[in-house]
């Protein structure tokens, strides 16, 4: 049986090796690797009905997922609001097709945007070697 004076010497010693070894916490966020040019948001025309603002959302943002989809880094929630645009336009609810495309553009160009970040942000996660 280990008495106790061992236990509170193991404790010791596990601490010391824990807090002593672990790296100095870093105080600012670390600098981007390269800047990334801005998603340009894409509107529809002033003066649309229901359907045709419903139609171009629909039509811009299956275009945006589309390229996203080609960068590996399309969403399942742009997806999903695409097929309920899809969905609604079927329906002739045209103001919800318009909400949901709406919905679905805006994801799409933030996953386009995510994958831009993301072609030069993934090397600033791999351990730099630390300099002798």
């Amino acid at each position: 049986m280990i008495n106790y004076v061992t236990k509170i010497g193991l404790i010791a010693l596990v601490s010391a090796l824990c807090f002593g070894c672990a790296e100095p916490e870093q105080t600012s966020a670390p600098e981007p690797s390269g800047q990334t040019a801005p998603i340009p948001r894409a509107e529809p025309p002033e003066g649309l009905d229901p359907a045709a603002r419903a139609q171009w959302l629909i039509e811009a943002a299956h275009a945006a997922y589309s390229e996203s989809e080609a960068a590996g880094h399309a969403w399942v929630s742009a997806r999903r609001a695409l097929e309920g645009a899809n969905a609604a336009v079927d329906q002739a609810d045209f103001a919800a097709a318009g909400e949901q495309g709406e919905k679905a553009l805006r994801l799409a160009e933030a996953s386009l945007a995510q994958a831009r970040t993301e072609e030069d942000a993934w090397q600033d996660r791999f351990p730099k070697p630390r300099p002798q």
